[in-house]
């Protein structure tokens, strides 16, 4: 064999690889798919998620996945709705307790803090969003972030409101939720008033 023709061979032979290379990626990919639930009763939406959960490809998604099935719940809202999703939350956890005992989850891949910001954002009254005893010296400083933290806050309380009115039914909590974002919006702005008149 020539020069020309093993250059002409190595060259075929590279590109064959290449390209078998590429579509073994595309079938790769497309085998781990991260679709989000999409069926109607929440029992099969949730086994739908924790399959999709448990790709390690897809967990990065646990709040789009979080968010799809509360809406799914919020079709046939109950009481008992709340209980499912305190199960799957702790299905996320990477520590669970058993028996007193703090085990691994080997399913897991959230933190206790990560899981109960998730769980509160939608199923408590109490708002989650805001770390408020950590921001910093001064009360002028977060009112200076006003419009990030009414966006913050709105968001929240969109979600508990497709969470805890939708979802369960619980129109009281929602309301105490909305009670306490209305009387937070107050406090705030009065201290952006009162930081105004300080400079």
């Amino acid at each position: 064999m020539n020069k020309f023709n093993q250059l002409l061979f190595s060259s075929t032979l590279l590109a064959s690889l290449f390209l078998t290379g590429c579509q073994t990626m595309e079938v790769t990919e497309q085998q781990v798919s991260c679709d989000l639930p999409h069926q109607k009763r929440l029992d099969e939406a949730i086994l739908q998620t924790k399959k999709t959960l448990s790709q390690p490809y897809c967990q990065a998604q646990y709040r789009e996945q979080f968010s799809a099935l509360v809406d799914i719940a919020a079709g046939d809202p109950k009481e008992q709705n709340l209980d499912i999703f305190g199960s799957l939350v702790h299905w996320m956890r990477l520590e669970v307790k058993e028996n007193g005992k703090v085990i691994k989850n080997k399913k897991g891949f959230l933190t206790k803090q990560e899981a109960n910001l998730l769980f509160g954002r939608y199923f408590s009254p109490r708002l989650v969003s805001l770390d408020y005893q950590d921001q910093g010296d001064s009360q002028c400083t977060s009112s200076q972030k006003q419009k990030e933290i009414n966006q913050l806050l709105q968001s929240e309380m969109d979600d508990k409101k497709r969470g805890l009115a939708k979802a369960i039914g619980n129109t009281a909590y929602y309301q105490q939720a909305l009670k306490k974002y209305q009387d937070l919006m107050v406090i705030f702005e009065a201290t952006q008033a009162a930081c105004h008149h300080s400079f």
